[in-house]
């Protein structure tokens, strides 16, 4: 998820030290994983809908977007067979009489 080396890590350890001193950095140590473990409980008890956006943005904007775009296609099929008076009425199973 991010492109994070282990080098980084290091140089971002050093200024955290430089900055925080050596009796802060343990407990904004403790805080941030408090505040890692509170997400991933928040996180699990999401949705499998919210989950599956957080997981997979590109994904699930694609299959939102394909619902009403499914939903035209059909209306428009409708449409069509509305239009055309010619078409032979067909019984379905259902019984349901269409053109």
């Amino acid at each position: 998820m991010f492109d994070i080396s282990p080098e980084k890590i290091v140089v971002f350890l050093i200024i955290a030290l430089v900055v925080l001193g050596p009796n802060r950095l343990g407990e904004a140590a403790r805080a941030l994983g408090r505040a890692r473990g509170q997400l991933r409980q928040w996180t699990n008890g999401l949705s499998p809908d919210t989950a599956k956006l957080i997981s997979n943005p590109r994904g699930a904007l694609l299959d939102a977007l394909n619902e009403p775009r499914q939903a035209i296609t059909d209306t428009a099929a409708a449409a069509r067979e509305s239009l055309n008076p010619t078409a032979p009425t067909v019984e379905r199973e259902s019984g349901e009489e269409t053109r």
